[in-house]
């Protein structure tokens, strides 16, 4: 499989309907929250909250040139409601947009690894180890799911009440399948699953730290894996920091760096 333009814009416009997907139901939930979204130069600038980090532009560039004005269109978007300007780039977006960004004052933040793998039904794994077990989100274990999550990324108390509130968008989002992981029969992590156009985006995936080590990610990467070979999608997709565990755990479930993303700020 080929790293190229056609390639990122696919997996490009996977993650920026998410951000779609999420201002809507986030809006449908917290209806004064204000959460919304505006299409720009083939992406989106997406709000959800000034604290959310689901607020930022995304997918921008990948269509052809920047203009001026588009930038211009796109602080005035956040700038408006009090946000911060975070905006997420992919190396493969038409250079005007790095040339302006760096123009303009913003600076490197964050980097991602953007993951793919291609699906083989017949050749998916579908072993699961020994104590491990994943299965589908109950309508009524809401909770269990959007707690699993949230502590599975951060313990952090000032930090689990913005991931509870994602975990509750996600939970209720109609297109995307919800997972949760027992480690003998206790909850150790979960995470989720959205398919568009062939493509499976598995995104969420955490573990709450005193399961880690068990064998709970990978399960839970594999039976996603499963279900989106189940659903004849071509294609798998997921998102993590650089050098991580999770990282890790994809890659042994054959997935490979597809690129690496740059997260811009302006002060």
């Amino acid at each position: 499989m080929i790293s190229d333009v056609a390639l990122a814009r696919r997996l490009e416009r996977m993650d920026t309907l998410g951000e779609v997907w999420y201002c809507r139901k986030h809006a449908d939930l917290y209806s004064d929250a204000g959460a919304t979204y505006e299409e720009i130069a083939g992406g989106v600038a997406a709000f959800a909250g000034v604290d959310s980090p689901m607020t930022q532009g995304f997918g921008l560039g990948l269509n052809g040139e920047v203009a001026s004005e588009d930038l211009d269109r796109f602080e005035v978007f956040f700038r408006s409601r009090r946000a911060p300007i975070n905006i997420e780039v992919c190396p493969l977006a038409d250079e005007s947009l790095v040339q302006q960004l760096s123009a303009r004052g913003y600076r490197v933040v964050e980097f991602s690894n953007v993951l793919v793998r291609e699906i083989e039904p017949a050749r998916m794994p579908v072993t699961i180890d020994g104590g491990v077990r994943v299965r589908e989100v109950k309508p009524e274990e809401y909770f269990v799911w959007i707690e699993a999550v949230a502590r599975g990324f951060s313990d952090n108390p000032d930090f689990l009440p913005v991931m509870r509130e994602a975990g509750m968008v996600f939970f209720y989002q109609e297109n995307t399948r919800k997972f949760l992981v027992d480690v003998e029969g206790i909850v150790s992590g979960g995470g989720a699953l959205s398919i568009y156009d062939g493509i499976a985006n598995i995104f969420g995936t955490s573990t709450i730290k005193s399961f880690r080590g068990k064998g709970s990610q990978s399960a839970l990467i594999r039976a996603c894996l499963d279900e989106a070979a189940e659903a004849g999608c071509t294609l798998a997709m997921a998102t993590t920091m650089c050098g991580t565990i999770s990282q890790r755990n994809f890659e042994r479930q054959g997935f490979h760096i597809a690129y690496t993303r740059c997260k811009f700020a302006r002060d």
